[in-house]
């Protein structure tokens, strides 16, 4: 994202802005995208998208949504189901 709506950076923390920010002043969203044939771009997830386990364990949903979808066709949106 880029615009006079985007925040100019954090106030005396360069650190936390350089992280958040590209050096051309582009704020980075944490979206992972893809763009098809014709152009079009898609959000497909996140960049640090994780499931806590009940043991403590970070696991990426992603894998898990695509083998849900790949197993159910009629499922669009695997991110909104409850389990």
């Amino acid at each position: 994202m880029w615009g006079r709506n985007v925040m100019m950076g954090y106030l005396n923390r360069e650190d936390a802005t350089r992280k958040d920010m590209t050096e051309d002043g582009w704020l980075k969203s944490g979206d992972l995208g893809e763009i098809d044939a014709q152009g079009f771009h898609f959000i497909v997830g996140r960049e640090k998208d994780l499931i806590i386990t009940a043991g403590g364990e970070n696991v990426a949903p992603q894998p898990i949504h695509c083998a849900v979808k790949e197993e159910l066709p009629i499922v669009s949106n695997v991110s909104n189901l409850k389990f």
